[in-house]
């Protein structure tokens, strides 16, 4: 029977736990409930015109021990005033604000995204949250566990937290001039301000294990952030179009800059006098004050003439000259000119037969560039990192370092991107099928990414410069049919479309002349993963015994006795009697091949929608066809026992297929903890056993709706009611197991990383993936007839629920 009693164990009085306990259960819902409500009002005058809109989201986290809360209000203003026939003034507000309360903390202090590994830690069924007097359990003093490092004790205490509050506003003022016809004049000015604010605050959790004492793990300390950050923008360009007979022709050019200020203050302390009141007043020693403050600026000119004649032949030039300061003074700017045309040969006289049935077809060809700014701010300037060490002090103040300033480059300039594209757009029987195919090939010259692979003992990284060039080959494809049927004397609407895209990208540059594996190459394919070759699972000691020599990639298991009958098999694939990694370059790989790639491939979807009387259904599924996936080294959810052999949460679909005598055809070897954490053993090296596909179909999206007809809205002053039922990620078919969802292992992925996914991060155990039921009403109704004003108003209900934990 699950209990906990008290015993007296090495001269002491303490509580020993016989529990069965849930820890899931215990400290997470199974579905969270959240709000959505939404308002405008729209309404006014040939001369004055205005819209108010408010978005009201409030939702409730995922723990049930404590209300962790996001909050969100979102308010928008737009005002049209038309002075006379040929000014027009718009200003455009927008303010957002979000409050995010969440609940953490560990042995250590403060932890946020427990998710990642802290909820997975040393969470025994055995133990019990607290103790028979109510005190928290946080460890035993019969081993060293400590359930989830401290995240559960310090979560039932519900005082160590971050809460950040976030702020936009922002402005648009737009001025538009008609003089002549055909010609407008626009300028405008946006200005947005940000303003976030976040504390974290950890406290002293109490515990106990000794009957009648209690202890305190954790620390006591406070931290505040505040970010301000500054952007405002202008825009000026004159537009000229006029059409001649068959002639049109579409002139503009203007004029932009922009800029962006932030600055960061942070402040800590420590020794607060108490858990419940946050404020850096209230600290009482290692008080500590460091900011931080950057900024950047955009300038430029750009034009576009476009041209077509008699609706059939179309050509447009476009061009752009940038200059921006994160580069250097004499690299700053670039010139990116594009040139597209079009043939509209269903316009032309000798198809004119083929109408109605030909409704469109028209073939598109382009070619062009854009610069990619994308570096810090102050990439190109040597930068001096200060930083405390609280571990040490000098002359009893915390010890304070200047670190040298990292290699920089000395001329960085854009990073350009050219792409060639060839199309066409198809449509059928007056548009009701359609089609639009693209064909493309984007070059990036110049990318901005770590110059050539420098010896380790430099103790510097390569600085960032351009370094490289890539090639994307590529397709995109779209399918649509719409049309209606008369059905019961009511129509029927029916649309189906269906996209699908897919890309492959090669390095064609990149300085690494004796082509290590563990940096990129020329001739690589991004999202190449290197691996090793499995050929099973050992079955008998004769089959180790005529084995080749595979230490180098099992070092624990070779230290610890051996290899055994049901350890995983590597195959010497260069047949020189030992598997290795070679010299680990491409001329030379020892064993690795290439295994498998982790950049998604095929990316499809397909949406179908009808309505008929007032009733509509709607439903959304995207996929990817092909996607590779390693699970990271610290993927317990994946590894379980074989990464840590203290996971708290073991997969049901891993327990029965472990290797054992009785079950020698299991998909995982033997059990041996931490073969899959730690360098070069078994299942820590990548590897074509235990890659993943996690390719997937999601049904993203189900709506049922009905609008109530307008027999019943005559009756209500009402303009417009329409209720609905929604659901998002359904249903997911995946070769992947059902306890990582495939969309968060994709996201981990890294392709400007050499190793793909391979990382420490690439656990696949993030936030739950949830199931999200919506129920939902619309109403829109007049609040002044005269002139249209209206009002939405919506209510949304969601609640998520998790699929397997």
């Amino acid at each position: 029977m699950a209990r906990v009693i008290t015993d007296t164990r090495n001269g002491r009085d303490q509580y020993v736990h016989y529990a069965n306990t849930n820890w899931w259960d215990t400290f997470f819902r199974k579905s969270r409930p959240s709000q959505i409500y939404n308002a405008s009002i729209s309404g006014g005058s040939e001369k004055l015109k205005g819209y108010f809109s408010y978005r009201n989201y409030r939702e409730v986290g995922i723990l049930a021990v404590q209300e962790d809360l996001f909050k969100k209000e979102n308010y928008r203003a737009k005002v049209d005033f038309k002075l006379n026939d040929w000014i027009t003034l718009t200003d455009n507000m927008q303010f957002n604000k979000y409050d995010d309360l969440q609940y953490g903390g560990y042995r250590g202090g403060w932890h946020g995204n427990y998710w990642n590994y802290l909820v997975y830690n040393h969470a025994m069924p055995w133990y019990s949250p607290t103790n028979p007097d109510g005190t928290y359990f946080y460890r035993s003093e019969l081993n060293n566990y400590a359930a989830g490092d401290g995240l559960y004790a310090s979560l039932l205490h519900g005082k160590s937290k971050q809460e950040t509050e976030d702020s936009e506003f922002s402005n648009i003022v737009t001025a538009t001039l008609t003089p002549l016809d055909g010609f407008s004049l626009k300028a405008s000015y946006a200005y947005r301000k940000m303003n976030q604010n976040t504390y974290q605050r950890s406290t002293m959790v109490p515990w106990s294990i000794y009957v009648g004492e209690v202890e305190t793990m954790g620390s006591d300390r406070l931290m505040e952030f505040n970010t301000t950050s500054n952007y405002d923008a202008f825009n000026i360009y004159a537009n000229y179009n006029k059409r001649f007979g068959k002639h049109h022709i579409d002139i503009m050019a203007g004029f932009g800059q922009e800029s962006m200020y932030s600055k960061t203050i942070q402040a800590s302390t420590q020794g607060l006098i108490s858990d419940d009141l946050n404020s850096l007043g209230l600290g009482t020693t290692a008080n500590q004050t460091t900011g931080s403050a950057y900024e950047w600026a955009l300038q430029g000119v750009y034009s576009r003439l476009s041209y077509d004649f008699d609706n059939k032949y179309f050509l447009e030039f476009n061009g752009r000259y940038d200059g921006t300061s994160r580069f250097p003074s004499d690299f700053r700017w670039g010139f990116f000119p594009s040139v597209s045309g079009a043939w509209a040969i269903h316009n032309e006289k000798f198809l004119e037969s083929l109408n109605p049935t030909l409704s469109q077809l028209k073939l598109r060809a382009s070619y062009g560039s854009l610069g990619n700014q994308e570096v810090s701010p102050y990439t190109y300037q040597p930068v001096l990192s200060r930083s405390v060490n609280e571990a040490f002090s000098l002359n009893g103040r915390p010890l304070e370092t200047i670190s040298s300033p990292a290699l920089n480059p000395v001329e960085i300039t854009w990073e350009e991107v050219r792409t060639i594209d060839f199309g066409m757009d198809l449509g059928l029987f007056k548009n009701r099928l359609t089609a639009n195919f693209d064909w493309f090939k984007r070059e990036t010259l110049g990318m901005l990414t770590a110059g050539q692979v420098l010896p380790a003992t430099l103790g510097a990284s390569a600085p960032q410069q351009n370094a490289a060039d890539l090639a994307t080959k590529g397709f995109e494809l779209s399918l649509g049919y719409s049309d209606n049927f008369m059905v019961g004397g009511s129509p029927l609407q029916v649309s189906v479309s269906a996209g699908l895209s897919n890309s492959k990208t090669e390095i064609t540059r990149f300085d690494n002349p004796e082509k290590l594996l563990s940096s990129f190459y020329q001739g690589m394919v991004i999202g190449d993963l290197w691996g090793y070759e499995i050929d099973g699972l050992f079955q008998s000691e004769e089959e180790i015994a005529s084995h080749v020599d595979q230490s180098y990639v099992s070092p624990r298991i070779t230290a610890g006795g051996g290899l055994q009958p049901g350890d995983v098999k590597y195959n010497d694939i260069n047949g020189d009697g030992v598997v290795n990694a070679g010299t680990n370059t491409l001329d030379n790989p020892g064993d690795q091949k290439i295994v498998g790639n982790v950049a998604p491939k095929y990316l499809y979807n397909f949406r179908i929608s009808s309505s008929w009387k007032g009733f509509d259904i709607s439903a959304f599924f995207q996929g990817v066809g092909k996607q590779d996936w390693y699970p990271g080294y610290n993927s317990q959810l994946f590894w379980g026992p074989y990464s840590r052999p203290y996971a708290s949460y073991f997969r049901k679909d891993l327990t029965n297929n472990i290797w054992s005598p009785e079950n020698p055809n299991a998909y995982y070897p033997r059990g041996f903890g931490y073969i899959a954490l730690s360098g070069r053993n078994s299942l820590y090296n990548i590897n074509d056993r235990y890659l993943q596909d996690i390719s997937y179909l999601r049904l993203k999206n189900l709506t049922v709706g009905y609008n109530l007809p307008q027999s019943v809205l005559e009756r209500l002053p009402f303009k417009k009611v329409r209720l609905y039922l929604s659901g998002e990620n359904i249903l997911t078919f995946t070769k992947l197991t059902d306890y990582i969802d495939p969309e968060i292992a994709s996201s981990l992925v890294n392709l400007n990383a050499p190793t793909g996914s391979y990382t420490y991060d690439s656990r696949g155990q993030e936030a739950p993936m949830s199931k999200t039921y919506s129920l939902g009403v619309s109403i829109q109704f007049y609040i002044k007839q005269d002139n249209e004003t209206t009002i939405y108003y919506l209510v949304k209900l969601e609640q998520f629920i998790d699929d397997k934990l």
